[in-house]
């Protein structure tokens, strides 16, 4: 009964140790961030990524404000114009402003992407958590499924899934949504297959902590650094498969600008107006430049291999 007794006790202050610990970790959560912010603030490729997506979220937020066309006023008469103080990016076959479908095609085009992004890491997430956490038949069912949707290249994946729907803002979404899924759903499962049978997580079992309390106060906190990084970088793939889509049809229907749509239309005009295709393909370059910028930056901040 004493043996008992005293192996009751050192499990338990092995578990306040190994709390003590997670605790301990924790607090250095604010040097995490500073580290983070240090890095984005000395990396000058990222310095120029933040000030780019603020410019264009700036000018997306504010375009009734920046334009005085709106973005479906037509002139027939100033049809296929080249840039010029009126029009600063010259006008399309219909004689919109370029510059003004261009400011309001980013607010699609971000949402689409931040939007699609998100419903991608809530599903990844929680996949990858259920996956790699109960494991067994559970995980191997998971993990077939995710075969299986691997088995379809991503952009063939959205094309079918827009094919079988119908071509729509939240259609593009849930596509891209799909996705964006299966890849941060392997990553966050790996990430809890390294950590679950760690001494932290052995202690909060010892101590009572049920299978959500452990998942969600230990797993997730600690899954965080690779779903920020991957979900930064998912942002620009999203923005780039939404554009393809525009620009074969099935993104957002027409009349409403979007960067891929944009540069279908503009493709025609190629040589009498490069400036219709110019401009959106620009504008898509330079976001997607600037958000890998951030990812990397955020990678190098929150590696622990890169710190150490």
């Amino acid at each position: 009964m004493t043996t008992g007794f005293k192996a009751r006790t050192t499990l338990a202050n092995q578990a306040q140790t190994s709390l003590d610990s997670t605790l301990e970790k924790r607090s250095t959560s604010g040097g995490t961030s500073r580290r983070v912010l240090r890095e984005l603030k000395h990396n000058r490729f990222a310095t120029i990524g933040i000030v780019f997506l603020t410019l264009v979220v700036l000018l997306a937020i504010f375009a009734p404000f920046v334009t005085q066309y709106g973005p479906h006023d037509q002139d027939l008469l100033a049809r296929l114009q080249t840039p010029s103080q009126a029009h600063w990016m010259g006008t399309d076959d219909k004689g919109r402003d370029v510059f003004t479908r261009l400011v309001y095609g980013a607010r699609i085009s971000l949402f689409v992407g931040i939007v699609g992004t998100v419903g991608a890491v809530v599903a990844g997430v929680v996949i990858g958590l259920i996956s790699g956490y109960y494991g067994g038949w559970v995980d191997q069912l998971i993990m077939r499924i995710l075969d299986v949707m691997y088995a379809f290249p991503g952009i063939l994946l959205a094309l079918l899934i827009i094919s079988v729907l119908g071509a729509s803002l939240w259609n593009l979404i849930l596509a891209l949504t799909i996705w964006g899924t299966p890849t941060l759903a392997r990553i966050v499962r790996g990430t809890v297959l390294s950590l679950k049978n760690q001494d932290f997580i052995e202690a909060s079992r010892a101590i009572g902590a049920n299978s959500p309390r452990i998942i969600l106060v230990h797993l997730l906190p600690n899954s965080s650094a690779p779903i920020i990084v991957y979900a930064t970088l998912s942002v620009a793939g999203a923005i780039l498969t939404a554009a393809a889509l525009g620009f074969l049809g099935l993104g957002v229907p027409p009349p409403t600008p979007e960067w891929g749509a944009m540069l279908s239309a503009g493709r025609q005009y190629l040589r009498i107006a490069p400036n219709l295709v110019m401009f959106p393909g620009l504008a898509i370059f330079c976001t997607l430049l600037s958000l890998n910028f951030i990812g990397d930056a955020l990678r190098d901040a929150l590696d622990p291999h890169l710190n150490t």
